[in-house]
């Protein structure tokens, strides 16, 4: 799909009724796979009788019976023929296992080129997945890269880089730890029907590009907003509320408000960190970052709260301490209403979408390097708004194919969190939760953010 640089890519899907319609035709799939067939009923291993134990070991071990039908043995005695057959029958399996590959023409995760099976934990060629084995296997560690670990690994320029190309490996996911047994579930098959289907209707080499940029915006996800997350899901779990609030008189607006930027400012503080480490924000000038921070830092910890709502509660952690606020004291105080009410509505609706790790990176990565007004360089930063955007779009489908409306309804929430940087803006500047004529109860990270 190419994108014109003039418009912002988000209105093109929102105002675009052919995107629009063609987002909600629904990918099916009518389970056809002679392999994966789920109209093969599954049979008790067969009683061997008369055979030696390690041709009964060979048949019956085999990691494919959850596959692959057993073929019952009728008679007590086998011939040589008839044993070397049944010895055979793990290697057959192996072997039909990986048709799928060249059933649905899935691509290696790392280079783009043809896929030979399911690897390490990613669809992989033979070449990425012997690399991967050497160098686990030898326990090598490659010279950093020259060029600033920008190398595009494709199946022309695998071989230049040993270090990108590593790299490259990890951020798919390969692991020695990953192995992968059974049926395709129809999930992962409808999957790699959308991969498939995205690879024929645009160029291979942009979508690889494309695929490679999703990697790296899900590794600085994971390494800079994942551990607050976390440590808001481990806190809930692990520690008993100190207090459940019920009602919030007129006096806690201040207390509030303090419990508030605890769960606030932290998550800026890794947002910061998390954009940093984005492809190309460092190359942008210091005067367009700081415009883009100032709009992505509360749009993106307004997600990250996300882990502290409940239909029934919103979760406060000040340093170790646990406190808990039902939902209804926060609707029937003013100022708390004033603050949390649209925070609130977004999550609501982020948690219906049910995204993945995945699509939670690509879209704070696209709410980070969203066009505003004041830019000097609006034109390099479409240019990358542009590329995430495509990305999140081929996540949403791969991972949601029977719910092609979610991108659309994910898109919509971008206006929404706009309009409450907005909000809390002027609300802060008339002093609605902070009285003190120099804003002395707010915390500087959030002074210099909102521009108090």
């Amino acid at each position: 799909m190419e994108l014109d640089n003039s418009t912002s890519s988000v209105d093109i899907i929102l105002h675009n009724q052919d995107i629009l319609e063609s987002l909600c035709d629904e990918l099916r799939s009518d389970g056809s796979s002679p392999i994966y067939s789920s109209s093969s009923p599954l049979t008790s291993s067969p009683t061997h009788h008369g055979i030696p134990p390690e041709y009964c070991s060979d048949v019956s071990s085999t990691i494919f019976d959850d596959v692959f039908e057993p073929q019952p043995i009728k008679s007590q005695t086998l011939s040589r023929s008839k044993l070397k057959e049944y010895r055979s029958k793990p290697y057959q399996d192996a072997k039909n296992k990986q048709q799928y590959t060249q059933e649905l023409d899935v691509f290696c995760r790392i280079c783009g080129d043809k896929a030979s099976g399911f690897h390490y934990g990613v669809h992989s060629c033979e070449g990425c997945k012997g690399f991967f084995r050497r160098t686990l296997k030898k326990n090598l560690n490659y010279r950093p890269c020259s060029e600033q670990s920008k190398c595009k690994i494709n199946t022309a320029s695998r071989n230049k880089c040993q270090y990108c190309r590593y790299q490259r490996c990890i951020n798919a996911g390969m692991s020695k730890d990953s192995v992968r047994f059974g049926r395709m579930p129809k999930t992962e098959r409808e999957k790699l029907m959308a991969d498939k289907e995205e690879m024929t209707n645009n160029r291979s080499g942009y979508v690889i590009e494309l695929r490679t940029l999703s990697d790296v915006i899900k590794k600085a996800f994971r390494q800079n907003l994942s551990p607050i997350i976390e440590n808001f899901k481990n806190q809930q779990e692990k520690l008993e509320p100190s207090s459940t609030i019920d009602k919030l008189l007129s006096s806690d607006s201040v207390y509030f408000f303090r419990l508030f930027q605890a769960i606030l400012c932290p998550c800026c503080d890794a947002v910061i960190r998390f954009a940093k480490s984005l492809p190309n924000f460092n190359d942008i000038g210091m005067q367009d970052k700081v415009i883009l921070m100032k709009q992505g830092a509360i749009t993106v910890s307004t997600i990250m709260l996300q882990a502290l709502v409940t239909p029934k509660y919103v979760s406060f952690i000040d340093q170790s301490d646990f406190i808990r606020v039902t939902r209804t004291a926060i609707s029937d105080n003013k100022t708390s209403n004033l603050l949390m009410q649209t925070i609130l509505l977004i999550v609501d609706k982020l948690t219906s979408l049910e995204l993945t790790p995945m699509d939670q990176a690509l879209f704070c990565g696209l709410l980070i390097m969203s066009d505003t007004n004041g830019l000097s360089e609006d034109s390099i930063i479409k240019n990358i708004q542009n590329d995430v955007l495509e990305a999140l779009r081929i996540s949403m489908k791969r991972n949601h194919p029977r719910k092609p409306a979610s991108l659309p309804k994910l898109l919509m929430l971008v206006t929404d969190l706009r309009q409450l940087v907005d909000d809390l803006s002027r609300n802060m500047q008339l002093h609605f939760f902070d009285e003190t004529p120099d804003f002395c109860n707010t915390d500087p990270l959030l002074r210099e953010l909102l521009d108090l």
